[in-house]
């Protein structure tokens, strides 16, 4: 199959990796092959960020200084959301604390930790990788300044070669949670530096054919076709060899037809594939060559509607549409019991009593919402939908939603646009009138599930929602420590009623995330950050 889709090139490459391995080392040692939707066209995803395509690399980069104790947490973190300040394990940083004046984060760095490139892990990397993130990404900015509170200057001092101190304005939960995030990995400065030019001092350019990070693997340019395929090749140097797992080579691969990316991992010429269709999730539940982990998760599929658009900005209008939608249709027909119709502004993972459900169908209140706002006969609607994200189910989906609709009068025109980076340009630029995404929070956190997308400081907030009392109810929850469970209801259940009266977003299914994978592959961890995916460098993989 390789071979007649034309991937030859990717295979060779794996197979000479795998027999250079299998010389050296006792045990055998396999090439992994993830089938992805996409591939990103560069590797730097700070400079450019191409959504999901970026974050299936990013993940296995492995270079934060923090990451999620898994093997504390049910299902290997897969059925429980960790903690955000007890539920971490030191990735390059070997010890941590939080000043008891809440004035920094500390860090002490792991010894002998190295780069391909021969470079010991410093204080120094540490405080360029951080500062180059908070200068290129918008993400990142967003995780330290508007999520958490940390300085905007001099937020990083090296206290000696092997300390650092992150330095915060006013502790959040989120201060220790941040240094587990894919934003911010931490790269081999020395070796950037030094392919860096006076046009392009943080490296960008280099960075975008190669990888230089104190992680599991490398890519090199021999090893990466941009837009089809990423192979990476192992680290040497890496510090917990042990922990790799026994990968000789991970290939991602460029599959955009989701049957495809199922038949590879059916024949078992993939070990992984991402991003399937729900009904293909199911149907993979039955066959004994692939096996299928449903896990929790705080995502939700919802409907982003511009703000610009002045019919669209009328909360009657969002009101009305939100009614007229037929949710459980949509978890009977589309997500085959991967998720829970989305009736409140909070993910029902979180557990929260008293929110308002006001997200039921209602056909007959939301056409006299909609005459009320002034368009009793409706209107036209451009809805701007991407495999990419949400996923392969997405057409589906808008389908349903489209459907719906009609009832009321209103139009959903589907714009398909079948390129992850296309897709995640429009949304970063706000050129749509309507959009179906998801909401994936980086953190297991309701308030940080409000702030990541309606938030009027959020760099996501690309369809200009803004309302000064949703602001400053999640600024105060954010702020609260996670033992007041008081107040922190109370907040979550405040929201929900001006979400009732004035919805941000139009939320549709609160899903679950299932991961189709071989049964040939042992000792994974859900990492909780990379939604449809799996972290592949610690596995082993039996013949």
């Amino acid at each position: 199959m390789w071979k007649a889709l034309g991937w030859g090139l990717g295979i060779a490459i794996v197979a000479s990796g795998a027999a250079l391995a299998q010389q050296n080392a006792p045990a055998p040692r396999l090439p992994l092959v993830k089938a992805m939707p996409a591939v990103p066209q560069q590797l730097d995803y700070l400079a450019k960020y191409e959504g999901e395509a970026s974050a299936h690399i990013v993940a296995e980069q492995a270079s934060t200084l923090l990451v999620y104790d898994a093997s504390k947490l049910k299902g290997g973190g897969c059925q429980q959301t960790p903690n955000l300040q007890s539920d971490l394990r030191g990735n390059l940083a070997e010890s941590w604390r939080v000043d008891t004046a809440g004035k920094f984060v500390e860090f002490k760095l792991r010894p002998g930790a190295k780069s391909p490139y021969g470079n010991e892990l410093s204080a120094d990397d540490v405080k360029w990788s951080l500062e180059r993130a908070a200068k290129l990404s918008g993400a990142a900015r967003f995780f330290l300044y508007t999520s958490s509170d940390f300085r905007q200057e001099n937020m990083v001092e090296v206290v000696d070669p092997r300390t650092v101190r992150v330095h915060f304005n006013s502790p959040t939960i989120y201060d220790l949670g941040v240094f587990t995030h894919l934003q911010f990995q931490i790269v081999d400065s020395k070796t950037v530096l030094k392919n860096a030019t006076a046009d392009d001092p943080a490296g960008s350019g280099w960075l975008a054919k190669n990888t230089a990070d104190y992680g599991p693997w490398q890519i090199l340019p021999t090893n990466f076709v941009p837009g089809v395929r990423a192979t990476f090749t192992p680290n040497e140097n890496y510090w917990n060899k042990a922990g790799r797992g026994n990968a000789s080579t991970l290939v991602a691969l460029s599959v955009p037809e989701p049957a495809t990316r199922s038949q590879l991992l059916r024949s078992g010429e993939a070990d992984f594939a991402a991003l399937l269709p729900f009904q293909e999730y199911a149907n993979l539940m039955n066959d004994r060559n692939v096996r299928v982990t449903n896990c929790d998760g705080n995502i939700r599929d919802t409907i982003l509607l511009n703000y610009q658009d002045e019919k669209l900005a009328n909360p009657l209008v969002r009101q009305a549409i939100s009614l007229a939608i037929d949710r459980e249709a949509i978890v009977k027909g589309v997500f085959r019991g991967f998720g829970d119709p989305a009736t409140t502004s909070i993910h029902k993972a979180f557990g929260t009593e008293g929110l308002n459900h006001y997200a039921k169908m209602d056909v007959a209140k939301a056409k006299a919402l909609l005459a009320q706002a002034g368009y009793p006969n409706g209107f036209t609607v451009k809805f701007t939908v991407s495999p990419s994200r949400p996923g392969a189910h997405a057409e589906q989906e808008a389908i349903f939603v489209a459907d719906s609709l009609k009832q009321i009068g209103v139009v959903f025109e589907i714009e398909m646009i079948t390129s992850g980076t296309a897709f995640a340009e429009r949304f970063q630029k706000g050129t749509y009138q309507a959009m179906l995404y998801t909401e994936q929070p980086a953190f297991g956190d309701p308030f940080y599930s409000l702030t990541i997308l309606n938030h009027s400081a959020s760099f996501q907030n690309s369809f200009k929602y803004k309302n000064e009392k949703y602001d400053a109810l999640v600024n105060e929850g954010r702020a609260l420590a996670l033992g007041d469970t008081r107040r922190r209801r109370e907040i979550l259940v405040e929201i929900s009623n001006l979400m009732a009266e004035n919805p941000a977003q139009i939320y549709l299914v609160d899903t679950s995330i299932p991961l189709a994978m071989s049964p040939k592959l042992e000792g994974w961890e859900y990492q909780a950050l990379i939604h449809a995916n799996m972290a592949a460098y610690q596995l082993r993989k039996t013949r």
